[in-house]
């Protein structure tokens, strides 16, 4: 009998790999991901630059996330 996908996922042990994404600012990352991605698809800024800025505006929380836990 063929496993099927769900137990595909399951089958595996946890590893680094398969982790997921580990960014303690997460929330704050993706609003700025999509912040990023809307202005571009609505035009308001070029696709490049739209995601430098939204990575500029992250990048202040990431740096305090890391001092906190380095």
């Amino acid at each position: 009998m063929p496993i099927n996908a769900v137990d595909q996922l399951h089958a595996p042990p946890p590893s680094v790999a398969s982790a997921g994404c580990l960014l303690g600012v997460m929330p704050q990352a993706r609003k700025a991901s999509e912040d990023g991605l809307e202005a571009a698809i609505v035009g308001s800024k070029p696709a490049d630059q739209a995601m430098k800025d939204a990575a500029a505006s992250v990048q202040g929380a990431i740096d305090s996330y890391n001092k906190s836990v380095g």
